[in-house]
């Protein structure tokens, strides 16, 4: 099998329509315009294509203020609910959307969002004394920990 790399906008991909059978995104769409990156996976998938995709959801939704903060946290344009992610897959183009899991932030999700472990992950021995990273890493914690009812991870598949 003959793979390439290609680094691109997924709200404007550098591919022709239909050359792909198979779309694989987790944890991309959601920091992205959807209104731009969903007709954009559908414009590449040849007749008959699927997308899976695993994003991060509202559960339900969320006061404004905390919403908004987590939002400028993250850097997310916009969390939807699933009911809001299946029609956006839908308005798209494609003909069948279905969430093959869902997932509640249970005990165990939060200290798999927490823990951070990775044990093919290459480190900056001087990043460790960065304060600011610590800062934020610990901010990113706190916000999923704080936001735990709220939030659900979905695997979409939307078929071309």
């Amino acid at each position: 099998m003959n793979v390439t790399f290609e680094q691109a906008d997924v709200c404007s991909l550098p591919f022709d329509d239909g050359q792909f059978d198979l779309i694989l995104a987790e944890s991309v769409t959601v920091f992205t315009d959807t209104a731009k990156s969903l007709p954009e996976y559908y414009r590449v998938l040849d007749d008959g294509g699927t997308l899976l995709d695993r994003e991060l959801l509202l559960d339900k939704p969320m006061p404004e203020p905390q919403l908004q903060e987590l939002l400028a946290f993250f850097g997310i344009p916009n969390l939807m609910l699933r009911e809001q992610w299946s029609h956006s897959l839908l308005s798209s183009g494609f003909q069948s959307v279905d969430a093959l899991e869902y997932n509640h932030f249970t005990e165990q999700l939060k200290e798999e969002q927490t823990r951070h472990l990775d044990t093919f992950e290459q480190r900056d021995k001087g990043i460790l004394f960065d304060q600011s990273l610590w800062e934020t890493l610990f901010k990113h914690d706190r916000m999923i920990l704080d936001n735990t009812d709220y939030l659900a991870s979905a695997l979409f598949k939307a078929v071309k």
